[in-house]
């Protein structure tokens, strides 16, 4: 039997983790981040010889200047964005049932899952893909409904037997 407590940290960890991953926000995050710059610099450049009729040099190397500031940044800005709406969705409603304390009996197919208010059981064969990271184990019973499994609770044999189980 593993026991685990879901915290705050762990749900944001874990919306961290599945965007980054996801094919679609992915493709937002590199338009945004390396596409959209490469078209605006030709507008500070036009913008800076134009308008305020200073030197070309000037402008391409404030242009390129702002578009390697911009790589720089935008991940951290990214980031921050995706935890500040993961809480903001956490408070708009009761999702005390997301956290808590769990068990997870692995032993027996289907496993259990008990928590406070309620056991439900999980069949191997319903799990689509595991993720493995340095912080959580994902089991994805969906692309939008998946376990949450801390690995700070977890022993070296806690985790070789789920990575065994599931292969």
């Amino acid at each position: 039997m593993i026991e685990y407590e879901i915290t705050e940290e762990d749900y944001i960890n874990f919306n961290l983790h599945h965007v980054q991953n996801s094919p679609s926000q992915k493709k937002l995050f590199n338009l945004v981040a390396y596409i959209l710059p490469v078209l605006l610099v030709p507008g500070v450049y036009f913008l800076g010889t134009e308008i305020f009729e200073q030197s070309g040099l000037y402008w391409a190397i404030m242009a390129v200047g702002i578009y390697v500031l911009w790589i720089y940044v935008y991940p951290k800005i990214y980031r921050k964005t995706l935890k500040n709406q993961s809480l903001k969705l956490l408070k708009e409603g009761d999702n005390s049932s997301l956290f808590g304390k769990k068990k997870l009996n692995i032993m027996e197919d289907p496993w259990l899952v008990i928590e406070e208010d309620m056991t439900s059981s999980l069949p191997k064969s319903r799990i689509k893909e595991v993720k493995e990271y340095d912080d959580m184990i994902l089991l994805y019973l969906s692309a939008v409904s998946v376990h949450i499994i801390p690995k700070r609770y977890l022993s070296e044999k806690d985790i070789s037997n789920i990575r065994t189980i599931l292969e």
